[in-house]
């Protein structure tokens, strides 16, 4: 019987997510890969919008959309208090692009950065929770994603980013390296806006090379965050501490 196998398993890794605690992106890709296998795909199963995003080709834009991404909930440690000042360092360099800011701002958050936000003329905000199946249109309408974190340890959004083939623009903060593959993303100085401003710039420079980055970033992120990985991480996992 396929389903109860698939199934078990399912229920094994909820069982260790509840036990030890872990926040498991992986427990979504190790679904995501059981049900792609060929004889689960015969079946008539509506899938989760989540598993025909992990399973989207690689898409080359014709031309550069102007649009730099910060998705997902906004926060403190997001680095929410960076978005004005880099705002205003691309206006008073004339560069031509817009922030898209889209997700639910939280309580961590004053309603006075958010206004000072709305008030950027090259920022467009979009403070409301966007429904999974509304994601793919914020990452294909845009160049690549800002990842402004002061902190960070598990990443969905940068996941999500390589995914649409968007190279990430960063600061160098503890923990990012792990998310960084050979020409995927432009790293700027902790908390450095110049510098982060330098690396938009070289981004729109040329879109021979903007297509590289955006290729490399898809195929890092197929590599290293595939389903199949995601998949063989959790079952070690589970194999190491059941032999504890």
């Amino acid at each position: 019987m396929v389903i109860p196998v698939c199934l078990v398993v399912y229920l094994v890794l909820l069982y260790f997510n509840s036990k030890m605690g872990f926040l498991f992106y992986e427990l979504l890709c190790a679904t995501n890969y059981l049900v792609s296998l060929s004889f689960i795909q015969t079946l008539d199963l509506t899938l989760p919008i989540y598993i025909v995003f992990a399973l989207l080709p690689y898409q080359a834009s014709d031309s550069f959309k102007k649009k730099l991404l910060i998705f997902g909930r906004i926060s403190t440690y997001k680095g929410c208090e960076f978005i004005v000042p880099l705002a205003h360092e691309l206006a008073k360099r004339a560069v031509d692009c817009r922030i898209v800011v889209a997700g639910k701002a939280l309580d961590d958050v004053q309603q006075q950065m958010m206004d000072g936000i709305a008030k950027c003329d090259n920022v467009e905000l979009i403070n409301e929770f966007i429904p999974e199946n509304e994601l793919h249109g914020y990452f294909y309408s845009a160049d690549a994603s800002l990842i402004l974190h002061k902190s960070i340890s598990q990443s969905g959004v940068i996941i999500d980013a390589y995914r649409h083939g968007h190279p990430i623009i960063c600061f160098d903060i503890e923990g990012i390296s792990e998310f960084i593959g050979d020409n995927t993303a432009l790293v700027a100085p902790t908390f450095d806006i110049s510098k982060m401003a330098d690396n938009i710039e070289t981004l729109y420079k040329s879109h021979g090379q903007y297509l590289k980055m955006s290729r490399s970033a898809y195929e890092f992120g197929k590599k290293v965050f595939s389903e199949v990985e995601m998949a063989n991480s959790v079952m070690k996992f589970i194999s190491e501490e059941t032999k504890r």
